[in-house]
């Protein structure tokens, strides 16, 4: 959606090169700092990583090219920094995105949805070990799909999505049940051997479904949702995201349980939010600002 809606008169020009340029400087740092410490923990501390425990640096260089590899202990695709194998499938779609961004608007659309859907069917006609292959082949790049389709259409007709305001409610109702009935009863729907098959699909349904719904209720409802802070957390956003997978734990660690269950996680919430915040005010906008220079 974000790319689509900020790039959307960038097709069909000679913007390519500075959006592969934007996206790498804006994905890739941070996320090699945060992959380093995790390396670090992780010959020091391997007990504290449930997918990988082993050193094997083929795994470890595989994470800084940004490309998907089983882990060495427990065979599942995770990189060091365990939630990077989304951003592994966030650069894919950069760079088919970025090949769309050469053709007019609306044959970039048909173009990536040929090519994803074309994919998808090919994972489930062919079977292959190839890490690489089993991500570009997964089901879970429709919701890459969706968000782009959502992003053009948001664009043409942002003020169609006022309209239906009851609409909107009642689909994010509908959305978050799926949610719930999916955590609930099908708890066994994140990264798994099966990747980009099976429980992969079932995870597009419960999960990526439903979380457009969340995006087209707050797109309706964006006028509400004007605030300095909730701007300031989204453009801190990739930040809070990375590091999220230490500060949790750690501030868990910390608080130690010593308090009543609701202010426990409140807490760890509120400085989880306070320490991603800090690391894109310390390292992510020095970076940018330098970069910029």
């Amino acid at each position: 959606f974000i790319m689509m809606y900020t790039n959307y008169n960038k097709f069909n020009s000679s913007c390519v090169k500075n959006f592969i340029t934007k996206r790498f400087l804006r994905v890739a740092p941070l996320y090699w700092l945060i992959t380093i410490v995790c390396v670090i923990l992780l010959i020091f501390c391997p007990s504290l990583f449930s997918y990988g425990q082993h050193l094997d640096w083929s795994w470890i260089v595989s994470s800084f090219l940004f490309l998907p590899s089983h882990s060495p202990s427990s065979g599942v695709f995770a990189p060091p920094l365990g939630l990077g194998w989304t951003i592994n499938f966030e650069m894919y779609f950069y760079a088919v995105f970025a090949v769309g961004l050469y053709f007019k608007r609306h044959i970039a659309l048909i173009g990536m949805s040929l090519f994803f859907i074309s994919s998808c069917l090919c994972g489930y006609l062919f079977e292959t070990t190839h890490p690489f292959i089993i991500q570009a082949t997964s089901c879970l790049t429709f919701e890459f799909l969706i968000g782009c389709f959502l992003g053009y259409f948001f664009s043409n007709y942002h003020k169609f999505f006022k309209l239906f305001k009851v609409s909107s409610f009642l689909l994010l109702l509908i959305g978050l049940g799926f949610i719930y009935f999916g955590v609930t009863f099908l708890p066994n729907l994140t990264v798994s051997e099966d990747f980009g098959r099976g429980l992969h699909f079932e995870r597009f349904i419960f999960f990526g479904l439903p979380s457009v719904s969340i995006v087209i209720f707050f797109l309706t409802f964006s006028d509400y949702f004007k605030s300095k802070i909730l701007v300031e957390l989204g453009n801190a956003s990739y930040s809070l995201y990375l590091t999220q997978v230490l500060a949790i734990p750690f501030w868990s660690i910390v608080l130690s349980n010593s308090i009543h269950p609701v202010l426990f996680i409140t807490y760890v919430i509120l400085l989880s939010l306070g320490s991603g915040y800090i690391v894109y005010r310390v390292v992510e906008v020095p970076f940018r600002n330098y970069v910029k220079k």
